[in-house]
């Protein structure tokens, strides 16, 4: 299956290299491929809707989707020893949400794939459930053939008739960059606001206890032992 999925992505490279004139439909396969791959900040949405507006629909799907399962391939070989490491199974065996979901996952793992590839939802806590319930590569590859071409094309499809220009296109990625970076900062601000660099203000009303004179002594006068 490596040999599988190195040649389709040396195929996107040589097209892209031989084939001037369909030049960005292999680009478009080629930046799929990080777009997709672990929990990439990289969009897809603007890069397909920006090839749609030279090539038909159909046309824009089939590399777009081959990037994804070249991406999904990558997936399973680097995060699968990580997450099935026996001290991060003991880890995650002491999450008792991580072991519901994935006992909701395993009720219909086929559906739920092709439905969050459908869907505008982050694709990847779906691929950790996945590789987590030990899912097989390939029926995961052929859910995201399922799940992940009709939504290219129904992207393609809307980016032929809507033609954004460069600038909307650009505004469009850097919104979705911000977006994909949005839960990253929120941790990081309630890390900062529960760990404080000024100390801990004031909150009661403290007695203060008149000292006894016989703990003030003079120094220049004697003992009275």
């Amino acid at each position: 299956m490596a040999f599988f999925f190195s040649a389709l992505f040396l195929g996107l490279l040589v097209g892209a290299i031989y084939y001037p004139e369909y030049r960005l439909l292999f680009y478009l396969g080629l930046y799929s491929v990080p777009s997709h791959v672990l929990i990439s900040p990289l969009p897809h949405e603007p890069a397909v809707l920006h090839v749609a507006k030279f090539f038909p629909p159909h046309w824009v799907a089939v590399p777009a989707t081959i990037g994804a399962c070249i991406a999904g391939y990558i997936d399973y070989r680097v995060l699968w020893p990580m997450i099935h490491h026996k001290r991060v199974q003991q880890k995650l065996d002491k999450k008792r949400w991580i072991k519901t979901a994935i006992r909701w996952f395993e009720r219909a793992p086929f559906v739920t794939l092709v439905a969050a590839g459908l869907s505008p939802l982050p694709f990847y806590p779906f691929k950790f459930l996945s590789i987590a319930s030990r899912y097989p590569l390939l029926r995961y590859q052929l859910a995201l053939v399922v799940g992940r071409a009709p939504r290219y094309w129904i992207l393609a499809l809307l980016g032929f008739w809507l033609q954004l220009s460069p600038l909307m296109l650009a505004a469009l990625t850097v919104a979705l960059v911000l977006v994909s970076f949005v839960p990253k900062i929120r941790v990081l601000f309630d890390r900062n606001r529960k760990t404080p660099d000024s100390p801990v203000p004031y909150q009661g009303k403290t007695e203060y206890a008149a000292p006894h004179p016989s703990n003030h002594r003079n120094p220049a006068l004697p003992s009275p032992d």
